[in-house]
């Protein structure tokens, strides 16, 4: 009962973003979690399937007051003004009427104001959603922003094309839970943040494959579609397209040939179809196929359940989801441009053109040719991550995370670094990892021999290779060298700290030439902090600092004028003092020396940049490994515990149309 005393509100949306959310929820409420559902009165009611599900359920509207009402509008007016102003200088805009553009804006402030309220009443702990791409994911994602609360999205289907909407997939969440490995590449391709994207599986998909596929469940739902005992079933799985396609024709060619077999069809709609072409293509294929089963809103999964053999009519998600059911799949191209996306990755059968049912008849036959079964299983793995019924237990993990990040951030007692010697007024210590490569190590012990103005100085080698220990101690007389197995830099900072005698202490990294001493003692001494600009050999800016992005995420700067707010810890100083109040660089924590600046800001000491002093950067570090972020790597918890700690002090850029450009330009 770890959740006891939490509150997490869902919001829900279509049907299938409660399929992935109500494990969640309903694992959160076992361990003792107070669940919420809320959601917006639009023409679909989503309310519905939370009520099913048997969980409360509010409208945002009902948390409206006379407050809220005052603002809604105020800012209503004052949006419909400025509106006003820029609603003729962009074409797009006519693909809405005036109507429905005043009633998006509405209904967006509406909802906006009484969120917020309902962020003031309720005093949820967490907030989850399946996204945050839609109208309702970005206000969930400001205010929980604003009132300091964490913010998780999922993932909502398998991204086989490249959208716009990607780029905003992780400014707001905390962590975004996704299904494999081909989704974080997808969106990281659409400069979504790295190390918010944690690979978890599929939360529904996960489960449902084991209990939809029992022989009593497989029974009854063909019971309920009325499936006649023998026959094979084959699932056409509808893209959008598909689903708008409203020529008789077409669909004659493509099933007459499959109305004499011993075959029984059933048809799954796309739910972005509307309900009214959806019922007018329903009365086309039943007159064609009368005996056929045809469905809009039906689980998906349940079909796919009862399925012999799918068919993809065009891109979809229930393709990979098929295929996640260990279903043969047949693809039928795309009706809009030709495409056959799942034959040309190898993991379906073509049917192209339509009514060309040859490969499905030799599968009945023969079985799936085995290079498409070990393609498929490969490009399965790639999507799902790991089938193993714990993708909701994986998720609730990262819940539990969060929380203790914020339990341990109200208290903020951690040591990371004892020093076993008493500091030597007026002493500096410099303090380098020695990293896996000696050439970069031995220039930066030069540089600062050479360089340095400092007549009492020591340097202190944080060796996490024995080789080059060896090396140094037989190169160098005087140097410090202490040695533990260890890639983290922050570790390495804190176990040469430990040895060190000097009042003031410059870490730098192996590869980093130091040039010039500058006022650093006096920057220091002043404010606790200083931090240096790097530049490449050719004097081009390599870090000029750390600004934060679109996304919340630090990143380096590297053009003169960029918006400087962290030091970088390639090179930077820090008072003993300073270091000793911290208790050293927490090494659990992604981004440690932004955590130890913020930490240090805190307790009275504050940071700032030399702009006489500088490194040169001869080669970057060798020993900073890529992060793995599937979940059992774990590596997924020192970025989550930066954001879940520190959120509230980021300041994002929200120049967009920056951050997009790329994107925007193809």
């Amino acid at each position: 009962m770890k959740l006891k005393g939490k509150k997490i509100a869902f919001f829900n949306a279509l049907p299938h973003h409660g399929r992935f959310l109500f494990p969640v929820a309903e694992a959160a409420e076992r361990e003792g979690a107070e669940i919420l559902f809320f959601t917006t009165l639009v023409d679909y009611p989503y309310e519905l399937d939370v009520m099913k599900r048997r969980f409360k359920c509010k409208f945002l509207v009902e948390y409206i007051n006379e407050e809220t009402k005052e603002k809604i509008s105020r800012v209503h007016n004052q949006l419909l003004s400025e509106w006003m102003k820029i609603n003729f200088t962009w074409h797009g805009f006519r693909h809405w009427s005036l109507f429905q553009q005043h009633r998006s804006l509405t209904r967006n402030v509406e909802d906006y104001f009484c969120l917020e309220q309902l962020i003031l009443k309720e005093k949820p702990s967490l907030f989850i959603t399946l996204h945050e791409m839609n109208p309702w994911g970005k206000q969930i994602g400001h205010l929980t922003k604003k009132y300091d609360i964490p913010f998780i999205t999922l993932q909502e289907g398998d991204y086989y094309n490249p959208m716009i909407n990607f780029t905003t997939h992780t400014e707001y969440s905390l962590i975004n839970l996704l299904w494999g490995n081909l989704t974080r590449n997808t969106l990281v391709g659409h400069n979504c943040s790295f190390y918010k994207l944690a690979i978890i599986g599929n939360t529904h998909i996960d489960e449902a494959v084991k209990t939809y596929t029992t022989p009593t469940y497989v029974r009854k739902i063909k019971e309920e579609l009325s499936i006649p005992k023998g026959k094979k079933v084959l699932s056409f799985l509808l893209n959008i397209f598909w689903g708008a396609t409203a020529e008789k024709a077409v669909w004659e060619s493509l099933i007459s040939g499959l109305k004499d077999k011993e075959i029984f069809c059933i048809f799954k709609w796309h739910p972005q179809v509307t309900y009214a072409a959806y019922e007018e293509i329903k009365k086309i294929i039943l007159s064609i196929m009368p005996d056929a089963s045809v469905v809009f809103s039906y689980d998906p999964y349940k079909v796919l359940a009862v399925s012999d053999y799918c068919v993809v009519m065009g891109k979809t998600t229930l393709g990979v989801e098929a295929l996640a059911f260990g279903k043969p799949l047949f693809d039928l191209y795309n009706i809009i441009d030709g495409e056959e996306y799942y034959r040309n990755l190898g993991v379906a059968q073509p049917v192209s053109p339509a009514g060309n049912w040859e490969a499905l008849f030799n599968t009945i036959k023969d079985g799936v040719p085995d290079n498409i079964k070990e393609t498929a299983q490969k490009y399965v793995e790639n999507v799902f991550y790991r089938l193993d019924g714990k993708s909701t237990h994986r998720a609730l993990e990262v819940v539990k995370h969060i929380f203790d990040v914020r339990a341990e951030r109200d208290i903020n007692t951690g040591k990371y670094l004892t020093f076993d010697n008493r500091h030597v007024s007026g002493k500096v210590s410099f303090i380098i990892p020695s990293g896996q490569d000696l050439f970069p190590l031995l220039a930066t012990v030069k540089s600062i021999a050479e360089n340095t103005a400092f007549t009492d100085y020591e340097m202190i080698i944080a060796a996490n290779s024995a080789e080059i220990k060896l090396n140094i101690e037989n190169t160098f007389e005087g140097l410090k060298t202490v040695f533990i197995e260890s890639n983290n830099v922050a570790v390495l900072y804190n176990t040469g700290a430990a040895i060190s005698e000097g009042e003031f202490l410059i870490f730098l990294l192996p590869g980093v030439l130091y040039l010039k001493d500058g006022s650093v003692l006096d920057c220091i001494k002043r404010v606790g902090i200083a931090g240096f600009p790097l530049y490449n050999s050719d004097l081009t800016p390599f870090n000029l600092g750390t600004g934060i992005d679109f996304n919340f995420t630090p990143y380096p700067v590297t053009k003169a004028g960029g918006e400087v707010l962290f030091i970088s810890s390639m090179l930077f100083g820090i008072s003993r003092a300073a270091l000793e109040v911290l208790g050293g660089f927490d090494d659990n924590i992604a981004y440690f020396i932004i955590d130890a600046c913020l930490r240090a800001k805190e307790l009275g000491f504050s940071t700032e940049y030399l702009t006489e002093s500088m490194g040169i950067v001869l080669k970057p570090p060798s020993f900073i490994s890529l992060a793995d972020f599937r979940f059992d790597a774990g590596q997924w918890k020192a970025p989550l515990k930066f954001f879940a700690k520190w959120y509230r002090k980021l300041e994002k850029n929200d120049d967009y149309m920056e951050y997009a450009k790329e994107m925007l330009n193809t």
